[in-house]
């Protein structure tokens, strides 16, 4: 159940992060 949502969850945050980076 949380194995599945997490995944996604993770995805998303580390996409926000790169583009943070990027953007710096």
């Amino acid at each position: 159940m949380v194995a599945s949502s997490t995944p996604k969850c993770f995805s998303r945050t580390l996409r926000l992060m790169s583009s943070l980076a990027i953007s710096e």
